[in-house]
């Protein structure tokens, strides 16, 4: 009986492992790709656009929108609240983008990182001239600096 209680244990473990690595798998390609479909790049494009006024100017306003559960960008909205957003969720939304303003550090924020956990997925930071990610799992990172060329979004 004891070898039994052991497959059984093995077994459990295996399945446990297999299972995070799928979850940490999925949330590696969410946000990698969430950043290589057209339409979302477009988008970004858009919602940089839209914060000019406030990477620029003493305005705090900041924009954002999710993407939906078949990679398509939804629109792009913001409460007009100064130094905060907030963005409608959909289960099965794969990631939220959102603007920070000129003179608001361009990481995430403390709420950024709640919102991503809460979510269960990236919450993306774009600045006048980064792009951050808080990620599910409490970490954040820096995906790249950006700038706008020709209505293009360029992340290096």
């Amino acid at each position: 009986m004891t070898n039994m209680k052991h497959i059984i244990r093995i077994a459990f473990w295996t399945s446990a492992l297999a299972v995070m690595f799928i979850v940490f798998a999925v949330a590696a390609f969410a946000q990698d790709a969430v950043l290589q479909v057209p339409a979302v790049q477009a988008q970004m494009a858009q919602l940089y656009k839209q914060a000019a006024g406030s990477y620029m100017t003493s305005d705090r306003t900041e924009y954002s929108f999710t993407v939906d559960i078949t990679g398509q960008p939804r629109a792009i909205t913001s409460s007009r609240d100064s130094m905060k957003n907030y963005v409608k969720f959909f289960v099965g939304d794969l990631a939220i983008i959102h603007t920070h303003p000129h003179g608001a550090d361009p990481r995430p924020s403390d709420g950024d990182v709640v919102t991503a956990k809460k979510c269960g997925v990236p919450n993306y930071e774009l600045s006048q001239s980064a792009l951050w990610v808080a990620m599910p799992d409490g970490t954040s990172h820096k995906v790249g600096d950006v700038s706008l060329h020709h209505g293009v979004l360029e992340i290096k």
